[in-house]
């Protein structure tokens, strides 16, 4: 089982590897990055980016800030004004497919040697563990 959890370490550190060249090809910080990646067509409120992002809720506030005044993202007051949705704007869009389009082509540097199959189950098996994860207490 140590080897599990040694994987997901590994995992975890070239996800950040991933962040950082993204961030640093983009000048975004990573944050913004995740919000972009996160965001699509659909409006979305402030609270399931909280859950979704794990973001407190001051940081994820400032973040939106930043991509609206870049105009990256727009934002919607709803009929009770402490209610907020928010979108990606063209602009953001742009980016958006962008930054899919950079993850797509590490993935194909990576695993261009892959059949579809052996992709599709690797991410069959790495979204059941994921679904299966809970927060784990550190002792």
């Amino acid at each position: 089982m140590r080897e599990l959890t040694e994987l997901a370490v590994e995992l975890a550190k070239q996800s950040r590897v991933i962040e950082q060249l993204l961030s640093e090809q983009t000048q975004l910080p990573i944050s913004q990055i995740r919000l972009l990646l996160k965001m699509d067509q659909h409006p979305i409120n402030l609270q399931v980016l909280t859950n979704d992002l794990a973001l407190d809720a001051s940081t994820l506030s400032r973040q939106l800030a930043s991509l609206i005044v870049k105009g990256e993202v727009g934002v919607v007051t709803l009929s009770d004004k402490r209610q907020r949705e928010y979108h990606l704007t063209e602009t953001g869009m742009t980016c958006h497919r962008q930054l899919w389009q950079q993850l797509d082509a590490l993935q194909t540097a990576w695993l261009g040697d892959w059949c579809d199959e052996d992709i599709h189950s690797l991410a069959k098996l790495l979204k059941r563990a994921l679904s299966q994860v809970q927060s784990p207490k550190v002792k």
